[in-house]
C-alpha cells in the first residue's frame, strides 16, 4: 500500500475500510454497535445507567477480542472458516454469561477482575500473529502485523478526533444561528458513535493490509520506530539509574523500601519489554540494540526489590487486589527476564512473543477461580478481621451480638485493633459486598453508606487514642455550610480565611451555618447552631517544624490532619475541630492564620466534658 496519499484520499480510504470492516468482521461490528447503542441510552438515562454501560462495554470488548482472534487467524490461513465461527460464537456466549451473571462493578473486586480480563485479552491479541505461520518467523510476523494494526489504530483515532471536532463546530454553529438550544447530550452521542462505532470499523476494515506479506515494509512504521528510538531507551536508562541508586541507598542506610518502589520496578520491566518488542535486537546488535539486549539481565536484581516493597505492605495491611496484581506482574517479568538472560548468554535471538503470551496467561489465570486475586485478597482481609474480632472476644458468627446496652458507654479497645476491624470490614463490604462480612457485621453493610461506615463503632467500640480519618471524610460528599449528624453529635464542613476567598468563606445567617471570627492571631471563635465555642490553634502552630524561608520577608507554614478541642469560655470541651489544612503566615510582624479547612464537630449537650479531665 502506498504511503504517498493526501488527507482527503486517506479519509475516503478510511470510510471505505469502515464499510469493509462491517462485512469482514460481523461479530466484532455487532459488539461495537451494542456498546454504542448502550452508550447513547446511558447518556439519556443518567449516571446509574452509565455504570451498567461500563459492564456491557467490558463484555463486548472481550467478545470482540475472541472474535478478532478467529478473524485474523482465518485471514492468515491458519484457521478454517468453521473453526473461526465456532470459537467466535462460543466466546460470545461465555462472555455474555459473564456480563449477565458475574460482572457487577458496584463491587471494587469485580472491577479488578475486569482489568485482568481486559489485560489478558490485549496481551493475547499482541501474541496472536505469532501462531499463524512458521515458527522461525513468529517474532517478525508478530512485530510486523502488530505494528500495522497499531499504526491503523493511531491513524483512525486521529481521524475520529478531527471528525468529531468538525462536527461539533458545525453543530455549535447551527445551534447559534438557528437558536435551536441543542442539549449537551447531542455532542456526547456524536462522540460515542465516532469513537465506539466508526473508528473500530475503520480498524477492522484494514484486515487485508494487516495480513499482507511481512517482508513488505512501511515508511510510516519506519518513522514511528525512529521516534520510539528517541523515547523508550532514554526512559529505560533513567529508570534503571534511579532504581540502582536507590538500591545503593538501601544498602548504605538500611532503610525499608518506600511504597513507590514497585511502580518504578514495573515501569522499568515494562519499558524493557516494550523496547525489545519494538526493536528486536539481534545477538550481533550494536549501539542501542546492544544495551537493550542486556536490559532483562539488569532487571533481575530490581525484581526482588519491588517484591520486597510489596510484601512489606502486605504484612502490614494484608493482601488486596492491587498489591497482588503488582506482585504477579513483577514475578512474571522476572521469569521472562531469567529466560531472556539465558538467551542472552547463549547468544540467541529473544523469543519475544513469549512475553505477551505469558502476561495473557497470568492475567487470565488470576482473574478466575479459587486462586484468583479476588479470592486471595478476600481470604486475607477476612482472616485479619476475624483475628481482630477474636482478640476482643467478639463472636464473629453471632448476627445479633451486642457488646453493651445501647445507652451505655462504648468499650475502650486498642486503636490498632479498632483500625483493623474498621479497615478490613470496610474493604470487604466495598470490594466484595455485605455477604463477605462475618454475621456479626453483615447487617451494618446493608445500608447505603457502607463505603464510609465505621464498623468498629457499630460494635460499640472506641479506640484508646485518636485515629485521624480526615483523608476518608475529605472525599465524602459533604455540603460546606449545612449541618449533618455524626455519631458524636453534629458536624459542619468549614473553610475560613481572613479575606474571604469564596462563598463558603463568607458568614451566613442560615440557622445551620458556621460563622468564624478571629479572637487573636491564633484563636478563632465559631458560632454554630446557636452555640459559641473557640479553638486555640496556638499549640498546633507551635508543633509545625521550622522550614527555610522561601522569601526573605515571609514564611509559609502548613500542617495537615490534626485534632483541636473546641471549648467555651470556662474551658469545658464541647466538640473537636479536625483540621484538614492549616496555612500559617509568619513574617516580621508575627504569626497569623492564613487559611483553615476542616470538619467542626459539636457534641450533643450531654456530651460536654471538662477540658482538664
Amino acid at each position: 500500500m502506498s504511503e504517498n496519499v493526501t488527507l482527503r484520499e486517506r479519509a475516503a480510504r478510511y470510510l471505505g475500510d469502515a464499510a469493509r470492516g462491517v462485512r469482514q468482521a460481523p461479530v466484532e461490528v455487532a459488539a461495537t454497535l451494542t456498546v454504542t447503542i448502550a452508550f447513547s441510552y446511558a447518556l439519556e438515562a443518567g449516571s446509574d445507567a452509565m455504570a451498567a454501560w461500563t459492564e456491557i462495554a467490558v463484555a463486548c470488548l472481550l467478545i470482540a477480542a475472541v472474535a478478532w482472534t478467529g478473524t485474523l487467524l482465518h485471514a492468515m490461513g491458519a484457521w478454517s472458516a468453521t473453526r473461526r465461527w465456532v470459537v467466535s460464537l462460543a466466546g460470545a456466549l461465555v462472555l455474555a454469561a459473564y456480563a449477565l451473571f458475574i460482572a457487577d462493578f458496584d463491587y471494587v473486586a469485580e472491577r479488578w477482575r475486569a482489568v485482568l480480563l481486559v489485560a489478558a485479552a490485549v496481551s493475547w491479541l499482541v501474541a496472536v500473529p505469532a501462531f499463524a505461520g512458521p515458527r522461525q518467523n513468529a517474532v517478525e510476523r508478530m512485530r510486523r502485523i502488530d505494528g500495522r494494526i497499531l499504526l491503523r489504530v493511531i491513524g483512525a483515532g486521529l481521524y475520529g478526533i478531527a471528525l468529531f471536532a468538525g462536527l461539533a463546530l458545525a453543530l455549535r454553529a447551527i445551534d447559534v444561528l438557528f437558536e435551536l438550544d441543542l442539549r449537551s447530550e447531542v455532542y456526547g452521542h456524536v462522540w460515542g458513535w465516532i469513537s465506539f462505532a466508526l473508528v473500530p470499523w475503520v480498524v477492522l476494515g484494514g484486515l487485508r493490509d494487516y495480513v499482507r506479506p511481512i517482508d513488505q515494509g512501511s515508511a510510516v512504521a519506519g518513522v514511528a520506530q525512529r521516534i520510539a528510538l528517541f523515547l523508550v531507551p532514554p526512559l529505560l536508562a533513567v529508570y534503571y539509574v534511579i532504581l540502582y541508586a536507590y538500591v545503593a541507598r538501601i544498602f548504605l542506610t538500611q532503610e525499608i523500601p518506600k511504597n513507590l518502589v514497585s511502580p518504578l520496578v514495573l515501569a522499568a520491566g515494562g519499558l524493557a519489554a516494550l523496547g525489545l518488542l519494538l526493536f528486536d535486537p539481534r545477538p550481533a546488535a550494536r549501539g542501542v540494540g546492544r544495551w537493550l539486549r542486556i536490559a532483562p539481565a539488569l532487571f533481575l536484581p530490581l525484581a526482588p526489590l519491588g517484591a520486597w516493597a510489596l510484601l512489606l505492605r502486605t504484612g502490614q495491611y494484608g493482601l488486596t487486589e492491587f498489591r497482588l496484581i503488582r506482585l504477579i506482574a513483577i514475578v512474571v517479568l522476572a521469569l521472562l527476564g531469567v529466560a531472556a538472560t539465558i538467551q542472552l548468554v547463549r547468544r540467541r535471538p529473544f523469543t519475544l512473543h513469549a512475553a505477551p503470551l505469558a502476561l495473557a496467561v497470568a492475567a487470565l489465570l488470576f482473574a478466575v477461580g479459587p486462586w484468583s486475586v479476588l479470592a486471595l485478597s478476600k481470604a486475607s482481609q477476612r482472616d485479619r478481621l476475624l483475628d481482630a474480632l477474636a482478640a476482643l472476644d467478639i463472636p464473629a458468627d453471632d448476627a445479633g451480638w451486642q457488646s453493651a446496652a445501647p445507652d451505655s458507654a462504648p468499650r475502650i479497645v486498642d486503636a490498632g485493633v479498632y483500625d483493623q476491624i474498621r479497615g478490613s470490614a470496610r474493604y470487604l463490604a466495598t470490594h466484595h459486598g455485605a455477604d463477605a462480612l462475618p454475621p456479626v457485621l453483615e447487617r451494618y453493610a446493608r445500608n447505603y453508606d457502607s463505603r464510609w461506615r465505621d464498623y468498629a463503632a457499630d460494635l460499640r467500640l472506641q479506640p484508646d487514642r485518636d485515629i485521624v480519618t480526615g483523608s476518608v471524610i475529605r472525599f465524602a460528599a459533604m455540603p460546606m455550610t449545612e449541618a449533618f449528624p455524626v455519631r458524636a453529635g453534629t458536624a459542619w464542613r468549614i473553610g475560613w480565611s481572613p479575606v474571604p476567598e469564596g462563598p463558603y468563606d463568607a458568614p451566613s445567617d442560615a440557622a445551620t451555618s458556621v460563622r468564624i471570627v478571629p479572637l487573636d492571631s491564633v484563636r478563632l471563635v465559631m458560632h454554630a447552631d446557636g452555640r459559641r465555642v473557640q479553638a486555640d490553634l496556638g499549640r498546633l502552630i507551635a508543633t509545625i517544624p521550622p522550614e527555610p524561608a522561601r522569601r526573605p520577608d515571609s514564611e509559609m507554614l502548613r500542617v495537615q490532619d490534626a485534632l483541636v478541642p473546641l471549648t467555651d469560655t470556662t474551658g469545658v470541651e464541647h466538640g473537636q475541630l479536625l483540621v484538614w489544612h492549616l496555612m500559617v503566615q509568619s513574617d516580621s510582624t508575627g504569626t497569623r492564620i492564613g487559611r483553615l479547612e476542616g470538619l467542626l464537630v459539636l457534641y450533643d449537650s450531654t456530651g460536654a466534658t471538662p477540658r482538664n479531665e
